[in-house]
């Protein structure tokens, strides 16, 4: 068989078998197939798990929330001729104990934004992305974005809750506009 390496925003299969040895053979996970104005779904609804490559807690009906620090999501479309706009909507955990979130977005390595979310209210993370961001993989470009929020925290070890994941956001929308 073989076993599977998790290594920047790529994920690989190394083999064991003696024919192919010294090859790595790209296993991939299920990208998130989107297109430029189409509004997708984060939960269980629409998106559910695709592109869901790590840092997220199990997809609820209209939503999913992060669970550590890092959520990474991969998403593949073509690729536009002119910088786009990736919108995402949600809501942060917050509380009086937990006063803010503070949220980076990366794609495919690049700083694309940073928000400091203050109010436990619907919030929009909206980031400017250049065509040159997108991976080329054949005829269609590939954005692996992570969402960098080291403020998520634990409810339960805040008193706020039983709840036991690390959660900062709870991501609804995601959707990419022309600019």
């Amino acid at each position: 068989m073989g076993e599977a390496i998790f290594s920047g925003n790529v994920t690989m299969l190394v083999t064991k078998d003696r024919k192919k040895a010294g090859k790595t053979v790209s296993a991939g996970f299920p990208r998130l197939n989107t297109e430029l104005g189409m509004m997708r779904l984060f939960g269980t609804e629409d998106i559910d798990r695709q592109g869901l490559v790590s840092g997220w807690a199990e997809p609820e009906d209209a939503h999913v929330w992060n669970n550590g620090p890092v959520a990474a999501l991969s998403i593949a479309m073509n690729i536009p001729d002119e910088p786009c706009r990736l919108v995402v909507e949600g809501e942060p955990f917050v509380s009086s104990r937990q006063p803010m979130q503070e949220i980076t977005l990366y794609g495919n390595g690049i700083w694309l934004g940073f928000w400091r979310l203050r109010n436990a209210e619907p919030s929009v993370m909206e980031a400017l992305v250049e065509p040159e961001t997108f991976f080329r993989r054949g005829e269609e470009g590939v954005l692996n974005l992570a969402w960098y929020i080291p403020t998520s925290v634990r409810p339960s070890d805040i008193g706020v809750s039983g709840d036991g994941r690390e959660l900062g956001f709870v991501f609804r929308t995601l959707v990419v506009k022309s600019s």
